[in-house]
């Protein structure tokens, strides 16, 4: 865990539910396993997790939700990574604004898979754990509580989609601006064209980090929201 990255409240708050359920039922559904592991667990956790191991069954239902807890969690990580390696990571010239290039990249790749695996984490426990108690309930809160976050989720596809598919930004601004006619008649080369990019660029760092950070806080808050509704359901619903 980063120091400096406090987490989000909702993500407690849902972390807290869905550990909350997953105890019960591994109470309830599999004391071989509860009683193997107690006993064994005064030797050290993987001890403990041997003497229980015989006594394990099919995955139960809340391994997707707290899997999907933990994908959330680090992709946050990964998302604050890029912000400040944005803002601390440089290098000389031409080196500079390829690193800036590449973080920028990395931290909009992050920030869909952020998206995505919220959707995830939130349809998870609509899906497996308010379901289960209230199959009348679910759909119709699953699909209010996940429609911001969709459109974020469309939002940030379009922007990233042209860096893995096509032409992104200033590559399809080459052609738009009719550029390479000046560029053929002054006999530059494609490294020329990208080194006079990056040395374009490298002035935009402290731009480019703040921007993202705002924008970073705009998701975040977003996500935030969509996990203190979903945990409110789903402790309606258990309640």
């Amino acid at each position: 865990m980063f120091e400096h990255r406090r987490r989000l409240p909702g993500l407690v708050a849902l972390e807290a539910v869905i550990c909350e359920q997953a105890r019960v039922a591994l109470e309830l559904r599999n004391r071989p396993y509860v009683e193997a592991f107690r006993g064994a667990v005064a030797g050290g956790f993987d001890e403990a997790v041997a003497a229980g191991r015989p006594f394990l069954t099919s995955p139960p239902w809340w391994y997707e939700p707290l899997t999907g807890l933990l994908a959330v969690e680090l992709t946050m990580d990964q998302v604050e990574s890029a912000l400040i390696l944005m803002r601390s990571h440089r290098s000389t010239g031409r080196e500079d604004g390829g690193l800036l290039l590449y973080h920028q990249h990395h931290w909009l790749i992050e920030m869909l898979a952020l998206i995505e695996k919220s959707l995830y984490l939130t349809r998870r426990v609509y899906r497996t754990l308010v379901r289960r108690l209230n199959p009348d309930f679910y759909k119709e809160r699953e699909r209010k509580v996940t429609t911001r976050l969709e459109a974020l989720r469309k939002q940030y596809a379009n922007v990233r989609d042209p860096l893995l598919h096509a032409l992104p930004g200033w590559l399809g601004a080459l052609e738009e601006d009719r550029l390479w006619e000046a560029h053929l008649l002054v006999n530059a080369t494609v490294a020329d064209v990208l080194d006079a990019h990056y040395d374009n660029i490298g002035s935009r760092r402290a731009k480019w980090h703040d921007e993202n950070r705002q924008r970073t806080a705009v998701v975040l808050a977003t996500i935030n929201a969509t996990f203190r509704r979903t945990a409110a359901d789903a402790t309606t619903v258990l309640t």
